[in-house]
């Protein structure tokens, strides 16, 4: 257990233990006892939602890391208010700056050699608002980070190579479907347990047609890491494309599915469909 997990229930059973026994001389025993019982079964309870938020969403947002900063050069410089939450667990460097602001850094990208921007929906608008000619900027990824939806974006005038990743996003976006499933494959094959090149390949396979193969992919991804809330997220947009595609309502049934999921992981995400 961590110790701030720890520290807590130390601290917690104190008072407790405190409270019980002034409480057993004014209501006798047994009450003082029952009522012990019932609050450290429900502390017990809490306590594993506690203990699963402070381990396993740090080890999601450890791994994202890793797997994030293959997706663009090792260059890369990245800016946005999220920016340091991903460059932690990685070697890529960042500057922290806020979209929006009433003094706006208008030499923002002069003074610095900013690549990719890491923001939210709004603060994104305020980006394109200060800056407009970040508008033609390339989407590359989105990921999650607690309950944000936070979109990776190459900037026009970054100076660093495009990664195959990058280049096979740019081709997807053109609906030039073919040569973004080459550019995948070769992605995965650099990072082959890179989970944001695998939910992309597959879904390059079904927009070239080959659901079977693309569905075999997503259903492997789903047995490796059954509770990665954003695998699930994924799946609410991928089930849904080949519902609209198919009409084949088990497509829709399975979309509803990952959304009830990753609601209960994220409870205040807003997912896209």
């Amino acid at each position: 257990m961590p110790q701030t997990a720890l520290a807590a229930f130390i601290v917690v059973a104190v008072m407790f233990f405190v409270f019980l026994k002034k409480r057993s001389l004014t209501t006798g025993k047994w009450p003082a006892v029952i009522f012990g019982l019932v609050f450290l079964a429900i502390c017990f309870n809490q306590g594993k939602y506690f203990y699963k938020g402070l381990t396993e969403s740090g080890q999601l947002l450890k791994r994202y890391n890793i797997e994030f900063a293959q997706l663009v050069d090792n260059d890369a410089i990245l800016t946005g208010p999220y920016a340091p939450a991903l460059t932690i667990d990685n070697n890529l460097k960042s500057v922290i700056y806020v979209f929006g602001l009433s003094n706006i850094e208008k030499n923002l990208f002069e003074r610095f050699p900013i690549t990719h921007i890491v923001s939210d929906r709004h603060n994104w608008q305020r980006a394109i608002k200060d800056f407009p000619f970040l508008n033609s900027s390339l989407m590359v990824v989105q990921t999650v980070i607690r309950d944000q939806v936070l979109s990776l974006y190459r900037i026009p005038t970054a100076k660093v190579a495009e990664t195959s990743f990058e280049t096979a996003q740019r081709f997807f976006r053109q609906d030039i479907y073919d040569s973004a499933l080459v550019y995948f494959q070769q992605f995965s094959g650099q990072h082959p347990e890179n989970l944001f090149g695998r939910i992309h390949l597959a879904l390059a396979l079904s927009a070239t047609g080959e659901i079977e193969k693309s569905e075999s992919l997503i259903n492997q991804l789903l047995a490796k890491y059954p509770d990665d809330y954003m695998l699930h997220g994924f799946c609410v947009g991928y089930y849904r494309r080949l519902f609209a595609a198919t009409g084949d309502e088990s497509y829709l049934r399975l979309s509803e599915y990952h959304e009830l999921v990753t609601k209960k992981y994220v409870p205040g995400i807003a997912i896209a469909k």
